[in-house]
């Protein structure tokens, strides 16, 4: 068989469904919930990794400056990916280091 992430999450998440309301231990109500807000973070702007980083992608933009890094900020991001060619002004690295935000060439 082949499966593609998304269809092995979906997968998992009704099998663990099926036997959390079998089993009584979580309410219907709070599992539609948890799907319902699971469902509104994968559809916003800022990707996700396995790991929950918050990744944002900045690969349009051929300068990247301060204010990038602080808008990023606001949004809880943890990484940014950059285009490979993007000039990153000092400011925006020095911003980035001292907030942990990394910055990924791609």
């Amino acid at each position: 068989m082949n499966y593609n992430v998304d269809s092995l999450i979906n997968l998992i998440t009704e099998t663990v469904r099926e036997i959390l309301n079998k089993s009584h231990i979580i309410p219907i109500t709070e599992l539609q919930n948890a799907a319902n807000k699971s469902a509104a973070a994968s559809s916003s702007s800022k990707n996700q990794s396995s790991e929950n980083t918050v990744i944002m992608q900045l690969l349009n933009k051929k300068v990247i400056v301060e204010q990038d890094i602080k808008t990023a900020l606001q949004k809880n991001v943890e990484c940014i990916e950059i285009m490979k060619t993007a000039i990153i002004t000092p400011a925006a690295v020095d911003f980035a280091k001292s907030k942990k935000i990394k910055l990924i060439k791609k």
